[in-house]
């Protein structure tokens, strides 16, 4: 916001004298004109993209690839079960475990670190209360 104060004691004219108030009005009433039509429009509110948005939508990215992370966690306890050879098997586990922890880490740092300490808080070991 631009925030013109005119005071006519500040304008001389050409003989020395002070200018009339209907000089400094013309004067102000021309930036005014001025501001309108060099400044353009601000964006309405559908165009524009806050820090927020962006960050709630990598948020909630990475919650889904910890959620992924989980079930291809325990899709390895379903691997040693399925028809293939040995080999097979060492190799789609090896690449299973591999995409866990890919999109574990990935997840964890789009939900950022505090997000996390709340994650490992709530499936994390209780301490044993002591009981008297």
């Amino acid at each position: 916001m631009v925030v013109v104060w005119l005071d006519s004691s500040s304008y001389n004219d050409v003989s020395g004298h002070g200018c009339s108030d209907s000089i400094v009005d013309s004067q102000l009433s021309a930036y005014t004109n001025q501001l309108r039509f060099t400044h353009p429009m601000p964006p309405s509110t559908s165009q524009l993209t806050t820090a927020r948005d962006k960050s709630s939508v990598a948020a909630r990215v990475g919650f889904v690839l910890i959620m992924l992370s989980g079930v291809l966690w325990f899709s390895l306890f379903a691997i040693p079960w399925l028809p293939l050879t040995v080999a097979v098997k060492a190799v789609l586990a090896g690449g299973v475990f591999l995409g866990v922890q890919v999109a574990w880490w990935s997840g964890a740092a789009l939900v950022g670190p505090r997000t996390i300490a709340r994650l490992k808080a709530w499936f994390g070991k209780k301490k044993p209360s002591e009981s008297p």
